[in-house]
């Protein structure tokens, strides 16, 4: 949970599928953006930019060293 009034308390899903990630809005106020672009429902690329409310995060991924694959965001937002 991120405590920021620009992102719903259930905001948006990351999702595994097979060997790549997915990013879901689930019908959020402010909606979800990748690389700038408002998306419903998306596949995820290493170093996209996703966007929650005020905050954006680079996703990244090694999913061709591993079947499972393994991914993590990183904040890219400035504090204030």
């Amino acid at each position: 949970v991120i405590p920021l009034d620009s992102i719903s308390r259930f905001h948006s899903k990351i999702l595994q599928r097979g060997s790549y990630f997915i990013v879901k809005d689930l019908n959020s106020s402010n909606g979800c953006f990748v690389n700038g672009d408002r998306v419903e429902e998306m596949m995820l690329h290493h170093r996209d930019r996703v966007t929650f409310g005020e905050i954006e995060f680079e996703f990244r991924s090694d999913s061709a060293s591993s079947t499972r694959g393994e991914s993590s965001f990183a904040d890219t937002s400035s504090a204030s």
